[in-house]
């Protein structure tokens, strides 16, 4: 089990020259020598006429790349359809990449940018050196501009990577870019069943431009069905080409009608906030108000905490990590969380997990640090003040709070319907999928908050068994585990001396594991609530049954996977591009414990 996850990538071998990178291991050229700016714009913008079609885009617009590489053809189309488009419009950007440059590489080609003075362009590359996905086999959706540009990105085989797109559904492409390698270089971005995967995927008057001519390529794209045309090419080329869609793909997509969620905590006003983006009215029922129950948490730690097996838990974790990462430095709720490391200490009780888990996973292209005896350190983690985050998402002209449960009766009428009320989501998971369906557990949990005249200098967040957030005036540490009888949760949830006894002497413990003198507490306040947990310590998010959708028991972990869940969710109601491949779908699938039960 110490060998490398197999869903890990290599990063890209890269020499640059000058100001053009090149792959060592293709012998090639991630754009031309004599200006990769301007031949991104003429061939792939111009190629496609896409300023004059962002100028019209009504409501969004799906363009596919083939090769990320440095992210060129992304920073150049985001910012002429930021400055074309109109404010309402939306760009799903969707590419593949099977060697992802790493960070260091991305670090230097925003500082060609800046050398270069492309201002339009070099903050957009700053913004890929950090929230650029880990190098793990899969889809990565990142966000930006306010919600008005979402990225998509595949890493791993571009076949794969539409096969599974096209098995997910939803909106085709409006547009290609082909820009792999040079077809006699590596020519396996241009296979004959890349091109028909591209029609597949391609959506009514679908557009495709390339800077190759190759006859191989050529032949491979008419056979999949575009009607191709020569046009003078730039930079040197004599020639580029251009194609339509000569039948094209029609993909139904019907929008979804009223929203009702039940539930507005984290993973209720997640839902709400990515849903009323997208231009829906969402109605958000619970009687308790916003962030109640566990979502009260005023210092809820950003932390994945790996598992080493070989399956998907790990990678939703990660997938997680790089997106709410980046979502929560969004400027409309950005005060609701403090950037920090987290600090993994070695376990008394496995002391070789630490190692194992660096021999699976790595640095993650720079996400995790490793210090002394194995120690694990995510260098962008922090914690959050969930009322606060809950109450800016809730914030939006779209969504209607209302304190009235929703109820069974209600969630099976016309509409679209998410459950997102914690312990209270198993009464209508069960409606819906029956006793066997929905095995939630409960999970009760307790903070102390200490207060202290000498209070801790800033520094990491300490994490292992249980976790201490150093703050202003003292620590907030916790958290118990305490398993609870599987029944609707307790209209109370008091504090335990016991807990709290047990909570301070962890905090004594981080403080010998650091060397330090055990900290004298002034006094302490408690916080105890339930959490919500699955048999298999994965969150459920998905849909139950038509109409009915949940993102329930995230656990621990809601601040890491509430608002992928929502991404994921509200994308596949709007029938966008993927959020998540579809074995980790499977894996948060709501329905996953009684198609297991069947199987046996």
């Amino acid at each position: 089990m110490s060998e490398r996850h197999p869903a890990v990538l290599d990063t890209a071998d890269v020499a640059w020259e000058g100001t053009t990178p090149i792959s060592r291991s293709v012998g090639d050229v991630y754009f031309s020598r004599r200006g990769g700016i301007e031949e991104s714009r003429a061939v792939f913008l111009d190629g496609n006429e896409l300023p004059r079609r962002f100028r019209d885009v009504r409501d969004s617009m799906i363009v596919g790349e083939t090769g990320f590489g440095t992210g060129l053809n992304f920073l150049v189309a985001r910012e002429r359809f930021l400055r074309l488009a109109p404010s309402s419009a939306v760009l799903h950007f969707v590419s593949f990449e099977h060697a992802p440059l790493a960070r260091a590489d991305r670090a230097r080609f925003a500082a060609r940018l800046h050398e270069q003075s492309v201002p339009e362009l070099t903050a957009g590359a700053h913004d890929l050196i950090d929230t650029h996905p880990a190098p793990i086999r899969g889809w990565h959706r990142r966000v930006f501009d306010g919600g008005r540009v979402r990225l998509s990105l595949w890493l791993g085989d571009a076949a794969e990577g539409l096969e599974d797109w096209q098995r997910q559904g939803g909106r085709g492409a409006d547009a290609w870019m082909l820009d792999g390698f040079a077809p006699s270089k590596d020519d396996g971005l241009w296979q004959p069943g890349v091109a028909r995967a591209l029609a597949a995927r391609s959506a009514a008057g679908a557009t495709l431009a390339t800077f190759t001519v190759a006859r191989t390529v050529r032949a491979a794209l008419i056979d999949a069905g575009f009607n191709l045309n020569k046009r003078p090419g730039v930079l040197g080329k004599r020639d580029m080409l251009v194609g339509q869609l000569s039948e094209p793909t029609r993909i139904a997509q019907t929008p979804p009608s009223a929203i009702r969620i039940a539930g507005a905590g984290l993973a209720g006003a997640t839902l709400a906030r990515a849903c009323a983006e997208r231009g829906l009215d969402v109605t958000v029922h619970d009687p308790q108000g916003p962030a109640g129950r566990a979502s009260a948490n005023h210092h809820a730690v950003l932390h994945p905490r790996l598992p080493l097996e070989d399956g998907g838990r790990p990678l939703i974790l990660i997938a997680a990590e790089g997106f709410t990462r980046q979502w929560l430095t969004r400027a409309a709720w950005a005060d609701a969380f403090t950037p920090a490391k987290v600090r993994q200490a070695t376990e008394v009780r496995r002391p070789d997990r630490l190692g194992k888990l660096r021999a699976r996973f790595g640095s993650l292209d720079g996400r995790i640090a490793w210090g002394a005896g194995e120690e694990l350190v995510w260098t962008h983690g922090g914690h959050a003040d969930l009322p606060h985050l809950v109450n800016h998402l809730l914030t939006h002209e779209r969504i209607e709070l209302r304190p009235d449960p929703l109820t069974v009766t209600q969630s099976a009428t016309d509409g679209i319907t998410l459950i997102a009320a914690g312990t209270m989501s198993r009464a209508l998971l069960v409606e819906h999928l029956g006793a066997q369906g929905a095995p939630l557990g409960r999970m009760r949990g307790q903070l102390t908050r200490t207060f202290m005249s000498n209070p801790p200098a800033a520094g990491a967040i300490l994490t292992g068994r249980g976790h201490a957030v150093p703050l202003t005036d003292g620590w907030s540490v916790g958290s118990s585990y305490v398993r609870l009888p599987a029944q609707e949760a307790p209209t109370d949830v008091s504090a335990s001396t016991e807990e709290r006894l047990e909570n301070l002497a962890r905090l004594d413990a981080w403080h010998a594991y650091l060397g330090r003198q055990a900290p004298a507490v002034s006094s302490a306040t408690d916080w105890a609530e339930v959490r919500t947990t699955a048999p298999d310590r994965t969150p459920l998010a998905g849909q139950v049954v038509p109409g009915v959708w949940c993102s329930t028991a995230h656990a621990s972990s809601g601040l890491l996977t509430c608002p992928l869940a929502a991404e994921f969710i509200a994308s596949a109601l709007c029938a966008e591009p993927p959020v998540l491949s579809s074995n980790l779908r499977a894996l948060l699938a709501p329905d996953r414990f009684s198609r297991r039960s069947d199987a046996r």
